[in-house]
């Protein structure tokens, strides 16, 4: 039996800038009815909805990989990331999502070959009950310390929220593993409006390391700072108890920081010598960050302006 039902998802073009993006993840997300069970009113036909897919083309010969970060059979809520093999800025992308299909029983999304090879971890902390998982092969899985609320509303569907206490996650991917280029990219809410500051991510030996590689830290005045190799290196101005987008790139020479996709600051410096060094969201050093944090990533390669862009 053959899918009874497919549609199209255009990716507009005047969202990709300057240059094509390869093996780009494609985020599809909303509440659409027709994707609940039968049970419900839709039209999926399997109970945890195996018979949803993506495909490149309108005769469903050429499947896409996809995750699925959520789908609510009884509503048709969904939160999938589609990996497009080549997304235009010249011209619309179109692919396909196909659904309806009795003779599909297993699970047909492939998390991991989603997220290229230069991804190291990739953590959603959309977990109902940590720790928070790792989408890439890499298996760079959480270690949770502390209360880490999960469920809680995110930017890109739930998020992490920690309560400025002692909670933190640990087990991110190791300096050595990043090696010499890297991007970090996260979505962080401040909800504190005190005057601590407060560590949001770092990399370092030690979640309380006095001189961990990489840090980003809030400050009493409303400012995230990119601390490099224990040195006050990029400032981005920002609210409370509104997301922004932050971004760190370095290409064995230049260090680019970003805001909401935007670039706000540069530093030349060279790497840090830290050895073993570990991954800590929440960290510990100072104070530990008080809020919510999601789509958290980390490339080994300084993925461009455009790419982080779209």
């Amino acid at each position: 039996m053959a899918y009874l039902y497919y549609r199209s998802v255009t990716v507009d073009y005047t969202k990709v800038p300057n240059t094509d993006q390869s093996n780009f993840p494609v985020l599809v997300s909303g509440t659409y009815s027709y994707l609940a069970t039968e049970a419900n009113g839709g039209k999926v036909k399997h109970a945890s909805g195996y018979d949803v897919a993506f495909y490149s083309d309108s005769a469903l010969t050429t499947q896409l990989k996809h995750e699925v970060e959520k789908w609510v059979a009884t509503t048709g809520e969904v939160i999938y990331w589609v990996k497009i093999p080549t997304l235009s800025y010249t011209a619309n992308t179109v692919f396909y999502i196909a659904y309806g299909n009795a003779s599909i029983s297993t699970d047909q999304s492939d998390a991991v070959n989603v997220w290229d090879a230069d991804f190291l971890g990739v953590w959603h902390l959309n977990d109902a009950d940590g720790p928070s998982q790792d989408s890439t092969t890499n298996n760079n899985d959480g270690t949770e310390t502390g209360v880490v609320t999960f469920g809680a509303t995110g930017k890109i569907g739930p998020g992490a929220t920690f309560d400025g206490s002692t909670a933190r996650l640990s087990g991110g991917p190791s300096k050595t593993a990043i090696g010499a280029d890297l991007t970090i990219s996260a979505w962080v809410n401040s909800d504190s409006t005190g005057t601590l500051t407060r560590g949001v991510l770092s990399i370092a030996d030690s979640a309380a390391s006095g001189s961990p590689w990489i840090l980003l830290r809030r400050n009493a005045v409303n400012q995230l700072i990119w601390y490099i190799n224990a040195g006050n290196r990029i400032t981005h101005s920002i609210g409370d108890n509104a997301f922004a987008k932050v971004d760190l790139t370095y290409d064995g020479t230049t260090w680019l920081g970003y805001k909401n996709g935007v670039a706000d600051g540069t530093y030349v410096g060279a790497l840090g010598t830290l050895g073993g060094s570990t991954l800590f969201l929440a960290s510990g050093y100072e104070n530990c960050w008080k809020g919510t944090l999601d789509e958290v990533r980390v490339s080994s390669t300084p993925r461009s302006a455009d790419w982080l862009t779209t």
